[in-house]
């Protein structure tokens, strides 16, 4: 079924007309992940904020527009929550593998993308121009490496993380605002999901992906206990 019709009552926005769009800006990309971050904080940004997952439930906060990616067909169940943020979907993932013939009335923005299904690595040596004829993100075992693939895309030069740590140790997840799920305990989870715990792997392909589209990044509200040790010395702890 195609996404127009999955998403009727939806504005469907160019994907090409975000190649550079926002150049040499800053943005900021908030996670699930436990953080001794002020989400009150949120509402003083002035800068684009892109979602991943229940982290959505925040975007009222924001004065700046906002971006909503998932991955998981049990996300979908956010889009009944009001949220403002312009949705970021692949039409071929697993948004509808337990039901391909829903249709949703979501009101909101949609912005539509395909997933590489081989050699997701040739993505990653596109130019933005030839992303944008192909409309490809890189995919991984994380939401964050399609946004931060559509991060570089949108050409954005600074990047703000909160809940992006990559923290995998569970024992100790109870000391960070009592985050045992392995989510951050202030977020709700209305999907009602459980981490994979691959975080380990998702932070160092993060890593990764930063360092390949040179992009100036910086964690916010890493719990100091927990902190990893990335081995990476071009992302720094402040700008």
């Amino acid at each position: 079924m195609h996404f127009k019709i999955r998403f009727p009552k939806a504005e469907h926005l160019n994907f090409s007309s975000f190649n550079n769009r926002y150049l040499e800006e800053t943005c900021y990309l908030v996670g699930r992940g436990p953080t001794e971050y002020n989400y009150n904080d949120l509402y003083t940004i002035n800068a684009p904020v892109f979602f991943i997952n229940d982290a959505v439930l925040l975007d009222r906060k924001c004065p700046r527009e906002t971006f909503f990616f998932a991955h998981d067909h049990r996300m979908l169940c956010l889009l009944d929550k009001g949220i403002k943020s312009i949705a970021i979907f692949a039409e071929n993932g697993k948004l509808f593998k337990n039901d391909p013939q829903a249709i949703l009335p979501f009101p909101g923005k949609i912005i539509l993308y395909r997933w590489r299904q081989t050699d997701g690595n040739r993505l990653l040596r596109m130019s933005r121009d030839e992303i944008s004829a192909r409309q490809e993100l890189y995919t991984h075992t994380g939401t964050i490496h399609s946004a931060l693939h559509f991060i570089w895309y949108c050409g954005f030069k600074k990047l703000y993380l909160i809940g992006c740590d990559g923290l995998n140790e569970r024992s100790l997840f109870k000391t960070v605002k009592g985050a045992v799920t392995g989510y951050d305990s202030r977020l709700e989870n209305i999907s009602e999901t459980t981490p994979w715990w691959q975080y380990q792997t998702i932070r160092e392909v993060q890593n990764q992906l930063i360092t390949t589209f040179s992009i100036d990044a910086a964690y916010l509200g890493t719990p100091v206990k927990e902190k990893v040790e990335t081995g990476d010395p071009q992302i720094s702890s402040d700008f």
